[in-house]
């Protein structure tokens, strides 16, 4: 600025100055907007957080549900045992190897957990084959699920074969009782495999 003649101040070109408050006004502003969007983050991220595990137990037995009502629908059934696990009743002269192949792609599908994030708690699968219909090809595709324990009974259409399928899984426990088509051979190199397995049966060789 400059004196001007008579004794006034005449503007010069040059930048001016905005007043210091009014530089604090805007920053104070600027930092009050980042911490609203921070906290308008944070307050979706907990919300989904909380909302999460119940819209996965209702994801995971609305599919279960599904799974549940075709193996009825074949005239079988599935449901949870005392322990939460899996008990897959394929009883009947209905069970054959057509059965199998439509309910095995479901069956491996099962959800484990119900309530928590993730992959949930392991569930196993216990499965009672009676009066079944079912050759050795349908047993070894059923051998492709995560069999935990089998029962069989009076399955009249199974041979050796099958013992081959039981034997190629990892942990299960398998229970043998009635009329089963298996040769005392089978059965030894069963029990080899899988000591934990238990015969009260009527077989080929007496």
């Amino acid at each position: 600025m400059m004196r001007s003649r008579r004794g006034r101040f005449s503007k010069t070109s040059g930048p001016t100055r905005r007043p210091a408050y009014r530089r604090t006004l805007s920053e104070q502003a600027r930092t009050m907007g980042r911490v609203q969007i921070l906290f308008i983050a944070l307050s979706i991220a907990l919300a989904g957080a909380i909302a999460t595990p119940p819209v996965l137990h209702l994801q995971r037995l609305s599919h279960f549900e599904s799974v549940q009502k075709l193996v009825a629908h074949h005239g079988c059934s599935l449901t949870f045992d005392l322990q939460g696990d899996y008990s897959l009743q394929l009883h009947g002269a209905a069970v054959d190897d057509t059965t199998i192949s439509t309910l095995v792609p479901h069956l491996a599908t099962l959800p484990c957990g119900f309530t928590f994030l993730g992959p949930g708690e392991p569930r196993g699968l216990y499965v009672s084959l009676q009066d079944a219909t079912i050759t050795d090809s349908g047993m070894k595709l059923l051998c492709t699920l995560p069999v935990d324990l089998i029962s069989m009974q009076n399955v009249p259409n199974l041979s050796d074969r099958s013992i081959d399928a039981l034997s190629a899984l990892p942990n299960p426990c398998a229970m043998i009782v009635g009329d089963m088509p298996f040769s005392l051979e089978g059965l030894r190199r069963l029990r080899e495999t899988k000591p934990n397995a238990y015969f009260g049966w009527t077989g080929n060789d007496g």
